[in-house]
Order: structure tokens, then sequence, then C-alpha cells
């Protein structure tokens, strides 16, 4: 599907949609059953709706209705699920059903297939799982003769890897220490998986290349809400700095967040107004301002690579970025995807594979028309072109956000952009 964006000077208010990461993980620890959980404020993306098709097939009671998931049933273990190109959700499960010794397979899309995982199944196929790849983007598993013996997994590539053998861990069937190696890579993602995980009851031990997971979710009943997302904030974020006079107001956000990308705010506060509210939450509003340097670790921080590569698209200054080279393993190699992103509008471009620096050209270029697939690099694209003034420019794929934003495009009216669909 394509598409026009029209509109100027935005200001408004928006709500940034769910945490996936967080939704997810809550979907499928209370999928193991104990007690009634319900999971308010979930968005709907389509990350999270494959967890919550997960835990309609590992557990007997679970229902999906305005914004809210109910868990209330028994675990079982399924002959198959869809994970979709969900990387976290198909990790995590992965780790979850090795846990209950399931006889399991995995069916998910090419994208997904394609991505690198053998770190994972190397530390699970050495505590006793049996891991077949098979054709047409299938992956078996036999994990009735797992052990309990410790378990190592090197954390470089992905902060999943681990997560997964936490909820390995919380199963049930395997009861050993995991070591971490290797420079440790988007921790706060195992923070999160730690803080989830307390929310029923687990304890973790944690330290520096130690994992230790231990008890048993708690019996009772839970409600838990899922917080605003900072990687999706941060398109907005980046929207009102670069072209709002009157402001865009990000609220809702939470005050000491986990996520990783909560660093937006750290990284953007000379330019940003927060008020921190009574109830742990922020308010940020963002306005035109004279952008100075802007740096980041892509190693720690790669969803934020996107939205922070059109400031450097557009300012003078530039941005930043190092360690770039996570990028290449993410939906896409979105190092190409930024520096083809940078190159439509004619910024100025150095990439000497570690480190990539994107400052604004002589003159901003107005492309015809951007086709990406990856819907983080669809968003950045969408912000540029409002950026640029141009509303001739043609997009592709708007349905490809619904991944991790489906209400982008609703955000966007209420800051006064509207969506013209072409076709």
């Amino acid at each position: 599907m394509t598409f026009k964006l029209h509109g100027s000077a935005p200001h408004g208010t928006i709500i940034p949609p769910s945490s996936k990461s967080y939704a997810q993980r809550y979907i499928l620890i209370a999928s193991l059953g104990n007690g009634k959980t319900q999971i308010r404020n979930i968005t709907g993306s389509d990350d999270e709706l494959v967890a919550i098709g997960i835990s309609k097939e590992i557990n007997t009671d679970v229902k999906y209705d305005r914004g809210t998931v109910s868990i209330s049933g028994s675990f079982r273990c399924p002959g198959t699920v869809y994970v979709g190109e969900s990387a976290t959700s198909f990790r995590l499960s992965l780790g979850l059903l090795s846990g209950k010794r399931c006889k399991t397979t995995f069916l998910m899309e090419e994208s997904l297939s394609s991505r690198p995982n053998a770190p994972l199944e190397n530390a699970l196929m050495s505590r006793g799982v049996k891991i077949n790849r098979i054709p047409e983007n299938k992956i078996r598993i036999d994990a009735s003769n797992i052990n309990s013996l410790d378990v190592n997994i090197n954390g470089e590539m992905s902060s999943q890897f681990v997560s997964s053998l936490m909820m390995m861990a919380v199963a049930g069937h395997f009861d050993g220490n995991i070591t971490v190696s290797g420079k440790e890579t988007s921790g706060g993602y195992i923070g999160i998986t730690e803080n989830c995980l307390s929310e029923f009851g687990i304890s973790v031990l944690r330290k520096p290349g130690f994992i230790r997971v231990s008890g048993k979710i708690s019996n009772e009943n839970r409600e838990i809400g899922v917080e605003p997302d900072f990687s999706s904030a941060a398109y907005f974020i980046v929207l009102g700095l670069l072209s709002s006079e009157k402001g865009i107001l990000v609220s809702g956000l939470r005050n000491f967040s986990l996520q990783p990308d909560s660093a937006i705010i750290k990284i953007l506060s000379n330019y940003l107004k927060i008020d921190q509210l009574e109830d742990l939450k922020l308010d940020v509003e963002c306005r035109a301002s004279n952008l100075g340097v802007i740096e980041l670790d892509v190693d720690q921080n790669p969803d934020l690579a996107p939205p922070l590569a059109v400031i450097g698209i557009f300012s003078e200054a530039g941005v930043i970025m190092r360690n770039i080279g996570r990028l290449s393993i993410k939906e896409s190699n979105r190092i190409l995807g930024i520096v083809n992103l940078a190159e439509l509008f004619g910024a100025i471009i150095n990439n000497d594979g570690s480190t990539l620096i994107i400052k604004r050209g002589k003159e901003i270029k107005k492309p015809e028309k951007i086709d990406f697939k990856d819907h983080r690099m669809i968003m950045a694209a969408a912000i540029a072109t409002i950026v640029s003034g141009h509303s001739d420019t043609i997009l592709f794929n708007e349905k490809n956000i619904g991944k991790s934003y489906p209400t982008f495009f609703m955000d966007l009216r209420k800051v006064g952009i509207s969506t013209e669909i072409l076709s």
C-alpha cells in the first residue's frame, strides 16, 4: 500500500503505544498458569498479537478484549505455535517451552527464520534440547530430556538469548545457573525480564556474568498495566524538535523506566521540557530547537537509531552513531536503510563500519518515493517527509508499521498530519 502525508507545523498531544517488550513477557509468563492475570493497556501491535496467539496455544483460558488480556487457565504443551516475525516472542517462548519439556514446532516468517539464533540454540542443545530446522521456515524442538546443569550463553549478539534462558529456568524443569560471557548487550532488556518475573513472585539473583532464577509463580490474582513505549515515543519527540513551534506533548511515559530506550530523554534532555507527575509518569514537551551534536551508542539502543537518524538529516550539527554493527541483524539491515534514507534527503554521510555520522547537506532533496519494508524505517521515513515539507513524496508499506506502532497514523492525525492512501 502506498501513501502520502500532508500537513505542517505539527502540534498536539499523543500517548505512545504499549511497550511490546513488557507486554510480550507478561503474556508469556502468565501463560504458565497459577492464578488469574489481567494485563491492561495492550495497544495490539503485531508482535503483541503473536504473543497472545502463543498464549492461546499454551494456556487453556486466554481472552483478549479492548486492550486487556485475561489469562486464567492451566499450561499445556502445544504441538505448534506461530511466531510470525517476532524475534522476542519466538526466543522467549523457545526458552519457556524448552523448560516445560515440550515437543513443539515453531512456524515463522522467512524474515525471522533468517535472523541469527545459533548462540541460543547451541545453549539449549547443550542442556539436552533437540532442535531441528526443517523446510518452510519451521523449527522443531524436543525438550523431553532437558537437564539442569549450568548453562552458558554469549550475550554479545542479543539480550533476548539471556532472557530466553531465564524463561527456561522459570518453567520448572531446569534448575541450573545461567552464566553470561562476552560484553552484555542492551542489558536493560534483561532487567525488564527480571522485573516481569518479579511481578509473578519469581526471584532473580543477577550479578555480572551470572544469573540465578528461583521460585514458582505465585498462585494469586494479578492486574498489571503495561507502560508506554519509549522507542515509539522517540519518533514524535524528534518530530517536535525538528518542526513544531507550538510543541508536541508526549504524555504518560514512565519515570525511572527500565526500558533501554528511555535513554532518549537523557540524550535529548537539553532540548526537552519534562514534567514529572505524581504517579511516576512523565510529560515531555518537544518544540523546534537549535540542536547540537547528538550521540548514540547503538549497541545499547539500536531501536533509537532510525528516529535519531532523522535529526542528523536535518541538523547542521549532526548525529554520531557508534557501534552500529547490530543494526545489520535487525528486521532489515538498518545500516543500509539509514544510509539510504539520509541519501534520499541529501544528507552528508560518513560511515567507517563502526561509526556512522549524518549531517544536513547543502540542499535538502525532495525524494519522489521512499520504499522500506522495515516498520521502524517506514516511521523514520514518514517523520523525515513531514519535516522536509514535501507532501508529494510517496511512501510504501503503511501496514507494516503495525508490527510495533499500530496507532502511528492515528497519532499523526492528532498532531495535524493527515494520511492520503493512494493504493
